[in-house]
């Protein structure tokens, strides 16, 4: 029961993590805080992440859905906000507004999984 907590907790984390850099990004790029060559700009960094990010979702939200088959709606907030993530390679003059879309949207998943509670014990 905990680590599934402790898994949205940091799902949270890192989804709310992600939708700041992304927002915050253009703006500090644009005023010169940071370079071109800057780690934070770095597409290993947004893998690694989104990977994380991955994680994180199965194992805190699609796994308990699987074995408890309570509510469906975290399951599909997460889905969809991962889905704007992925679109915003796809749109890229929509990309900031995606991204943070789609990274709060599965912080709220995560906060969603948390409040349903009743993991199994």
């Amino acid at each position: 029961m905990k680590a599934a907590k402790n898994m949205d907790v940091w799902g949270t984390t890192t989804s709310l993590l992600c939708a700041i850099h992304c927002a915050s990004l253009p703006l500090l790029l644009s005023l010169g805080f940071i370079s071109g060559n800057s780690w934070l700009v770095h597409p290993l960094f947004e893998i690694i992440i989104l990977g994380l990010t991955g994680v994180f979702i199965y194992f805190s939200i699609v796994k308990k859905y699987l074995r408890n088959r309570q509510d469906a709606r975290p399951v599909l907030m997460a889905i969809s906000g991962a889905i704007l993530v992925v679109l915003h390679h796809f749109l890229p003059l929509n990309g900031t507004f995606l991204v943070v879309s789609g990274g709060s949207m599965i912080a709220l998943a995560h906060l969603a999984n948390l409040r349903i509670g009743g993991h199994s014990h």
